[in-house]
């Protein structure tokens, strides 16, 4: 359970943009920072989906790379 709060503790205290993304581009958590840096709503933002975020032309390859490295062993 500790080490659970250690992770919490990081993720909402880094200076980075941290995002846990289902394969689909569902959004299961953004770090605060979205809206530090960003200035996203972080709570629109968790009902948004990951893909709409990107440039059309680009979403082919994100799409691909997110299939590619989120598969569940």
């Amino acid at each position: 359970m500790r080490n659970n709060e250690n992770y919490r503790l990081i993720a909402e205290n880094t200076i980075n943009l941290l995002a846990l993304i289902e394969p689909n581009g569902e959004f299961k958590y953004v770090s605060p920072t979205f809206n530090s840096l960003l200035k996203y709503d972080l709570n629109k933002l968790k009902t948004r989906n990951f893909f709409d975020l990107i440039h059309q032309e680009d979403l082919e390859g994100v799409k691909h790379d997110a299939q590619t490295y989120c598969k569940k062993t």
